[in-house]
């Protein structure tokens, strides 16, 4: 109800998927870099597979969204575990997807389980949506990581900088205590 409203919900079947059910799995077959791939049998017998999400860096994957809203997150639970095996990578970090494994296994899932479309949505720091990227699974993932990359989380300064000062975010400025 918190993501989809009490309307969609009074309207629609809506499933939450839990990724330690075995008896709610189906085994697909093996990723082309080995990852046993056990999907929600729902979501594997769909005729047409739509996933909706957002795009943002993310710390192991390069950037959420796109076939990542397969697996790991209708997948089971030893599927994400063998697709996270890929995050010991060192091309597995904020920002990184041409060669970080655990983003071409998880795009690779994508064309195996016939993922046709995504609704993927760039969004602010505050959450909220600024920009949707619609259709091909990499196609329109990947336009939504240009333009975040452009627009949003990247900034362009011209050249090294001699000194960079961060904070920890927003939470942080607004007077919220760090974790210690």
């Amino acid at each position: 109800i918190r993501k989809l409203g009490p309307e969609q919900v009074d309207r629609y079947t809506c499933i939450a998927h839990d990724a330690f059910d075995d008896g709610n799995m189906t085994y697909v077959g093996l990723s082309p870099r080995g990852t046993p791939l056990w999907l929600n049998r729902i979501v594997a017998a769909a005729d047409f597979k739509v996933v909706v999400g957002r795009i943002a860096p993310h710390n192991t994957h390069g950037y959420e969204g796109g076939a990542k809203m397969i697996t790991p997150a209708t997948s089971y639970w030893l599927t994400v575990l063998r697709n996270h095996s890929c995050n010991f990578s060192p091309y597995c970090e904020y920002g990184s997807y041409g060669l970080n494994p655990s983003r071409a296994d998880v795009d690779d899932i994508g064309d195996m389980v016939h993922l046709e479309y995504i609704v993927n949505f760039v969004v602010n720091r505050f959450g909220e949506p600024l920009r949707a990227f619609c259709g091909h699974r990499i196609l329109a993932h990947r336009a939504g990581i240009a333009f975040g990359d452009r627009e949003v989380w990247g900034a362009e300064i011209g050249r090294k900088a001699d000194l960079t000062i961060a904070t920890l975010g927003a939470n942080l400025a607004r007077g919220a205590h760090a974790p210690s």
